[in-house]
């Protein structure tokens, strides 16, 4: 009956340790782009008109969820966006929000193909037909 018993906690310790290993398998593979970043300047190549900041807008990063939130006094604005970041591209597809609320906070359209200048643990540059931006790791 002690045999049983050790063979059946022996047993039991490994299914839990087992799935403890496999059930926390959601890893980020967007390296330097995770975390949150705050928009320090906005350049809009139509018009030419500059945004110097820092701008209390963020750009959040993290698995293939961003979020965007804009935290100025009286323009409070948060959405979600999918991405895809290969290399020295970044796509940005957002949904529920018009191109009159992404403008303010840097996409001048629901789906964004930006080409990336600049990525590391502190500095993105982020370039597109209509806007260049730059961002600091907040």
């Amino acid at each position: 009956m002690k045999k049983e018993m050790k063979k059946t906690r022996y047993i039991l310790l490994l299914l839990v340790a087992v799935m403890a290993l496999t059930s926390c398998n959601k890893m980020s593979h967007n390296g330097d782009l995770d975390g949150r970043w705050q928009i320090t300047r906005m350049v809009y190549h139509s018009t030419g008109e500059e945004i110097e900041g820092p701008i209390r807008v963020y750009w959040d990063f993290n698995l293939e969820l961003m979020d965007i939130v804009d935290m100025r006094p009286g323009k409070g604005f948060f959405t979600y966006s999918r991405f895809d970041h290969h290399g020295d591209r970044l796509k940005v597809a957002t949904i529920g929000a018009t191109v009159k609320d992404l403008r303010p906070r840097g996409l001048c359209d629901t789906i964004v193909d930006f080409r990336v200048e600049t990525l590391n643990h502190s500095t993105m540059i982020l370039d597109s037909d209509s806007t260049l931006l730059e961002f600091r790791k907040f």
